[in-house]
């Protein structure tokens, strides 16, 4: 209400219509006093721009993730598991399939280039921010049987998940947060990769509930290399530094 009342008190400064309580202002008063009340009301309607200072700090933290993928990461942050992760069975690499574009379908190859701190070759992810953490996204055979299962399926067709690399042989649940080799590459496995709501049209009512807990590892890619099919998965147990299993 207040700002109203002085945008209404600035537009009669400039009609000259105005008049307080003593009687009518002279004309430099009224100028003088309408150019105050106009600036007053522009600072009124100044509103802060957060937009602005949230595209800054997009560009500082995009600046700053090149600056880090620059410098190759050469030791993996210790996690409680570590010293389980040297009894994992040596896995093989199944499927590779790539995802041009999004929401476009898939396209299965035999081998594939892994660029380090970008993707797999060919893979839309390779054109995102370096060194995120969802440069490849993994899934196992036990996973998608799992699933099927849940579903009453005999089984689902890696491509129809939407995930890069289809492994066997290890489970998935014990490789978070660990560093694994496939062919000349080198990963680092890190958050769970949950199944979104494009499942429930791809896999039917009651895809998402199937898919929890079994939806896979994102992954990063450490070194680069050519990984193909029926590689082994090796898992580079890191030096136990500390055990927090034990008092």
């Amino acid at each position: 209400r207040r700002l109203r009342a002085a945008r209404t008190r600035a537009k009669s400064f400039e009609t000259g219509t105005y008049a307080s309580g003593h009687g009518a202002r002279s004309k430099l008063e009224t100028i003088t006093a309408s150019h105050e009340t106009t600036a007053f009301v522009l600072n009124r309607d100044r509103k802060p721009r957060p937009v602005l200072r949230k595209r800054a700090a997009l560009r500082e933290r995009q600046n700053a993730c090149k600056k880090k993928s620059s410098v190759h990461m050469t030791t993996k942050r210790p996690n409680p598991l570590d010293r389980f992760a040297k009894d994992l069975p040596t896995g093989k690499l199944e499927w590779i399939g790539l995802r041009g574009r999004r929401r476009e379908p898939m396209t299965e190859v035999q081998r594939v280039l892994a660029i380090a701190d970008r993707g797999l070759q060919g893979d839309h992810r390779t054109e995102k921010t370096p060194g995120a953490g969802r440069q490849v996204t993994l899934s196992s055979r036990e996973f998608i049987q799992q699933t099927a299962h849940f579903l009453g399926e005999s089984d689902i067709h890696p491509a129809r998940l939407r995930r890069n690399l289809v492994i066997s042989g290890i489970n998935l649940h014990a490789l978070r947060h660990q560093r694994f080799g496939i062919g000349e590459a080198l990963f680092e496995a890190g958050a769970l990769c949950h199944p979104c709501s494009r499942m429930e049209a791809e896999l039917g009512k009651g895809g998402v509930a199937a898919m929890l807990g079994h939806g896979g590892l994102c992954c990063k890619i450490i070194i680069g290399g050519e990984i193909a099919i029926g590689d082994a998965v090796r898992v580079e147990a890191a030096p136990i530094t500390d055990d927090l299993f034990t008092g």
